[in-house]
């Protein structure tokens, strides 16, 4: 099932830039993607959001947050949007195109529109200007040990990269689950006084806020893809790389960001972005303006695409948010 928005071009344009109309949809929840309007080059961001908003606590932290800057109000009237499009007796087309353009120039460092930036590169640009403590940050502990002398490093990174190791397909299947069984274990060079031995081992283990990006790495050995055969189910367990591994680490996945580059260009800067992003236990492919319902139990993958990373997210309490 597609269903694309169409409104006039800047019929109520600024409508949900209104405290007093956004306010009006503070307890709406948001039950499924909205079409966002790629006014240019925009696909990387526009992806992002969408995946953002499948995540009920970033739902829950930009309706609680007071808001102090001009960040804080674009983010506040997409969410709004967003609510005002799942409301099942409006019509759709009625409502205003959605828009994201403000948003990103509200971002210090603006966005040129120029070229296609990465969208994992502007997710991190994103968390750093709209986070505050309350949200929290992926933190990552790294412990090498040398098993000739016995010493050992601890180190401790509060801005890492999560990323998930390719398994080996030749004894497992492509997908999350197998790949944090293999994650979090290294073998490291690590030169070190008093011990010819450099090569050691090092585990990592992070902690983790309620919504996290996941970097998936989809070359076995640097050179097989395994990104079409790579499967994201619906909750993952993430104790075997969290702190706190004595108990299960339940995430459900919000979406997944895909990466499609165009045949006619051989620099992978010239692709385009898109989400598959998960509401309420229904499953919608968002490209743009152009969401496409999928059946939650095979959902297809978009075609000449390949996942990049991915949103997961801790429901903690209960809400509709």
């Amino acid at each position: 099932m597609e269903y694309v928005i169409s409104v006039n071009k800047g019929r109520f344009e600024d409508i949900f830039n209104n405290p007093k109309v956004i306010a009006l949809f503070e307890n709406k929840p948001i039950l499924k993607p909205a079409p966002i309007y790629n006014s240019c080059l925009e696909c990387f961001a526009i992806s992002v959001c969408q995946a953002l908003l499948a995540c009920p606590p970033f739902v829950r932290y930009v309706k609680e947050k007071i808001a102090e800057t001009k960040l804080d109000m674009h983010m506040k009237s997409l969410v709004a949007q967003f609510a005002a499009h799942s409301i099942p007796a409006a019509g759709s087309g009625d409502w205003p195109r959605v828009s994201i353009s403000k948003l990103l120039n509200s971002i210090p460092g603006g966005f040129n529109g120029k070229c296609r930036e990465d969208a994992e590169d502007w997710y991190r640009q994103l968390s750093k200007e709209f986070y505050d403590e309350t949200f929290g940050q992926v933190s990552a502990y790294y412990k090498t040990v040398c098993h000739e002398c016995g010493k050992c490093r601890e180190i401790n990174d509060k801005s890492p990269r999560v990323q998930l190791r390719c398994p080996d397909l030749e004894i497992t299947a492509a997908n999350i689950e197998s790949m944090l069984a293999v994650t979090g274990n290294e073998i490291v060079t690590w030169e070190h006084d008093g011990c010819e031995n450099t090569t050691c081992r090092e585990t990592t283990r992070y902690e983790f806020p309620d919504v996290i990006l996941v970097s998936v790495d989809t070359f076995q050995d640097g050179n097989r893809h395994i990104g079409k055969e790579l499967e994201f189910f619906p909750t993952e367990d993430f104790s075997p790389i969290s702190v706190n591994n004595d108990e299960p680490d339940i995430f459900h996945l919000g979406g997944v960001i895909y990466f499609r580059t165009f045949n006619c260009f051989r620099d992978e800067s010239s692709g385009h972005y898109m989400a598959r992003v998960y509401h309420h236990g229904n499953v919608f492919l968002a490209d743009d303006n152009r969401i496409y319902e999928q059946n939650i139990n095979r959902p297809t993958e978009p075609a000449n695409s390949v996942p990049y990373f991915a949103f997961y997210y801790r429901q903690r309490r209960a809400g509709r948010f």
